[in-house]
């Protein structure tokens, strides 16, 4: 495997990953006020 190879695979994998983690971060934002409306 080349250099370039290496990078857009590591690019892709980070780029995932970040999706990912925005993903999480609204679902517990979602969840969060869902339980705060049920609490009520």
């Amino acid at each position: 495997m080349n250099n370039k190879e290496e990078n857009i695979i590591f690019y892709i994998y980070l780029t995932i990953i970040i999706k990912l983690r925005i993903v999480k971060f609204k679902v517990n934002i979602f969840l969060s006020r869902e339980v705060e409306g049920l609490a009520r």
